[in-house]
């Protein structure tokens, strides 16, 4: 389960008056441009799932860090404690009810080094990659960018269509929806959002406290 949220959120990452009329491939830009200088970010996070099996909708809270170095942290706090951590060409997985870690090799897994090096493009703003994956649809009018997988690409057997808010500044996002093929909706709201800060160590270990 870790590491499929992971693929989808690797798919993901001025005035918003000024780009009303804007096309999406001109939003990308201005996004790549502002976002290629950050070398860290750290925040936290809420994800609401929406899941068509059940009749309410299952939150979770933490908080992401990100560095320019390749370092990746996703930590859960509630309803439950677990970590996905990817350093030192690993990825972690711990959960507070065992207090196990476990660790597989990025270098013997192409999947996991392609997670890894995905990240570490969208963290940077290089959506040029992203572009070789999704296409943009458009620019909406309650300001978020949508973009569809491209056919025949992994991503497009589980994902339908990827929306995207930015700050007003274009250096970070707010939100991103994710909408996959089964009907189920995913939206993840980052705030406190802290950009270019030392990140503590103990934020790379499990359990990030």
């Amino acid at each position: 389960m870790y590491i499929r949220f992971l693929i989808l959120f690797c798919f993901l990452f001025a005035g918003y008056s000024s780009l009303e009329a804007a096309s999406p491939e001109k939003y990308l830009e201005l996004a790549a441009g502002r976002m290629k200088d950050n070398t860290s970010v750290h925040a936290n996070f809420k994800q609401v799932k929406k899941l068509k099996a059940f009749r309410m909708p299952l939150t979770i809270t933490g908080e992401l860090c990100m560095d320019r170095s390749g370092k990746f942290a996703w930590h859960v706090y509630t309803p439950v404690r677990y970590s996905c951590i990817i350093r030192d060409g690993k990825l972690m997985q711990w959960d507070a009810d065992t207090g196990k870690t476990y660790t597989l090799s990025l270098q013997s897994n192409a999947g996991l080094r392609y997670l890894a090096q995905s990240l570490q493009n969208y963290f940077s703003g290089n959506f040029i990659e992203m572009k070789k994956d999704f296409i943009p649809i458009t620019w909406t009018k309650d300001q978020f960018l949508v973009m569809e997988p491209k056919k025949g690409i992994p991503a497009s057997a589980f994902i339908k269509e990827i929306r995207f808010r930015f700050s007003k500044d274009f250096r970070s996002l707010e939100q991103v929806h994710i909408r996959e093929t089964t009907g189920d909706l995913a939206e993840v709201y980052f705030t406190e959002m802290k950009l270019n800060q030392a990140i503590p160590e103990a934020k790379w270990l499990p359990g990030g406290k």
